[in-house]
């Protein structure tokens, strides 16, 4: 059976929900939490500066990362043949296609976050993005991110390693 996967909103909500969660916790949980936390004379606008910062520390981060992932994947398009066990990548911005067989994968390094890893509750907002770089033997490299493959995990055995990083940006 042929699998097709490339940027899809759902991908990309999966990613990006975490920015709501925040949004919404900075909004109406964190006053609330504050409400009752500080004495009725403390004046609680004081608390309402804290609110934008705390949520600016979380966004901008995430913004570049799903910036990042989207440009690095953006017109590209992954299909797997799990009978034939081969891959196509196409790339649309490079006019190219690329076809290999799991065999011809030297490695795969794919780059989450740890609580993504171990399968527990992500603390970050960027927790849910990942990326994986497939490295051939023929010296070719790919990148394929969460925005195209939301859990990139090839049947290729001990040629498969995960790399934990807090913050999982993909650099060049």
């Amino acid at each position: 059976m042929k699998y097709t996967y490339k940027i899809t909103k759902a991908n990309e909500w999966k990613n990006f929900k975490s920015v709501l969660i925040t949004l919404f916790t900075a909004i109406f949980l964190a006053p609330i939490l504050l409400y009752f936390r500080t004495a009725p004379e403390d004046n609680l606008a004081d608390y309402w500066v804290i609110i934008p910062i705390i949520f600016l520390l979380f966004f901008i981060p995430l913004g570049l990362i799903h910036l990042r992932y989207y440009s690095i994947n953006k017109g590209m398009e992954m299909i797997y043949d799990d009978i034939e066990k081969n891959v196509v990548i196409k790339d649309t911005k490079k006019n190219m296609a690329s076809e290999f067989h799991l065999d011809d994968i030297k490695h795969i390094f794919h780059t989450m976050s740890a609580p993504m890893s171990e399968k527990r509750m992500h603390w970050f907002p960027w927790d849910s993005y990942n990326y994986s770089d497939i490295f051939l033997k023929d010296g070719r490299k790919f990148r394929i991110t969460s925005l195209m493959v939301y859990r990139l995990e090839l049947p290729v055995g001990n040629r498969y390693e995960v790399i934990t990083s807090l913050y999982p940006y993909p650099s060049s």
